[in-house]
This record gives C-alpha cells, sequence and structure tokens, in this order.
C-alpha cells in the first residue's frame, strides 16, 4: 500500500513529472538542450533536482514538492480580561450573533483600553473555544392545540427514556419522490426508518 500510495503521489504531480522529465533532458542531452526547451529552468535548481533524485536511489516521489508551512506559525492570543467577557455574554445571550457581539465588545474594549477586533476575529473565538450554550427555550407552535416546538435538541444524560427525534428525508429516484421518515431515541440512540406517501404522515 505504501508502494502504491508512492506512485499515485508522483502520478498526480505535475511539478514532480516536469522535474523528472528535466532530469531525463539533463542525463541524456545536457543542460544545454534543458535551457533551450524551458528557458526559465535555472542551473541551480536543475541541479538540485538531480542531486536530490540520485541520492534518494532514483525514487521518483522525491521529486514532490515538499510542504512550505512554517515549523512555527502565529497562535491568537487573547487577552483573559475578553476572554471572560465574551465567555459570559455568550452564557447569557447563547443566540446572539457575532455582529451584535462585537458592539457589545467594542464598547467593552474602549471602557479597558483594548484594541477594537473584527467579526471574523470574534467569529474565530467563538468556534475555537466553543462557545455555544444551550439555553432551554421553547416557543409554541400552536396555541389552539398547545403543541411546543423544541428549538434546540436536549442532552442524552438530561433526557428520560421515550424521547424521539424525527426527520424527513426526500429522495428523487427516476422521476419519482420518495419520502421516508426517520425516528431517533437520543437515549439508546435506536433508530427506526419508513417509507411514507409524505412528510407529514402520521
Amino acid at each position: 500500500m505504501k508502494n502504491i500510495d508512492n506512485c499515485l503521489k508522483f502520478q498526480t504531480n505535475d511539478t514532480a513529472q516536469f522535474r523528472y522529465h528535466c532530469i531525463q533532458i539533463f542525463e541524456e542531452q545536457g543542460f544545454k538542450e534543458v535551457k533551450l526547451d524551458f528557458s526559465r529552468v535555472s542551473d541551480r535548481s536543475l541541479s538540485r533536482w538531480h542531486s536530490l533524485y540520485l541520492k534518494s536511489g532514483q525514487k521518483l516521489t522525491f521529486l514532490v514538492p515538499k510542504s512550505t508551512k512554517p515549523n512555527r506559525i502565529r497562535h491568537m492570543t487573547i487577552p483573559p480580561k475578553i476572554l471572560s467577557f465574551l465567555i459570559a455574554i455568550r452564557q447569557q445571550y447563547p443566540h446572539l450573533s457575532k455582529y451584535k457581539l462585537k458592539i457589545f465588545l467594542d464598547e467593552f474594549c474602549q471602557q479597558e483600553e483594548f484594541p477594537i477586533f473584527s467579526v471574523s476575529w470574534v467569529s474565530k473565538v467563538i468556534k475555537k473555544y466553543s462557545f455555544f450554550f444551550d439555553s432551554g427555550r421553547t416557543m409554541k407552535k400552536n396555541q389552539s392545540t398547545d403543541k411546543i416546538r423544541v428549538l434546540t435538541c436536549p442532552k442524552a444524560e438530561n433526557t428520560d427514556l421515550g424521547y424521539l427525534q424525527v426527520n424527513g428525508i426526500k429522495v428523487i429516484w427516476e422521476d419519482k419522490t420518495i419520502y421516508f421518515l426517520c425516528a431517533l431515541e437520543i437515549v439508546t440512540q435506536q433508530a427506526f426508518v419508513k417509507r411514507v406517501p409524505s412528510p407529514s404522515s402520521l
């Protein structure tokens, strides 16, 4: 499997194939012919490719360009006061968007003499530290029948047995529309799927 993977790395990489083509011309006809065919290839680059090819025992995978990612990358540093402020406000208002959150953050930064941060920075902090909290709010869908719509699914450890999470699936096959209802019991994780005539089937 390693040999197959190495072969695929070379075959799917255009840069490695170009380098090998230049090396073949260089070994057969010399550097002048390489310069005539590819004027942008320098003597230094070609000698480096050729030396790498010979030192590796003529393995083509060594011609594949290596990653240019630096060994040390910058990490986002967040002042502890700002981090505590974002945690507190997200816990109080779990569904507050990053745009509205920035308005409160700008005012806080001005009071604490911090620099102003962008909306994308606020979004990165929320995702990095998973500032997603369940508010547990419910909303009535139809007051005449007293049906309650749950906005967020409760956690399994806080739920009694028998809570079903239902989802409808629409599939189009050979110009025919097929509907499925999938029910998942969130405590035992047992699922049940049935084909139905419509998504609203009882």
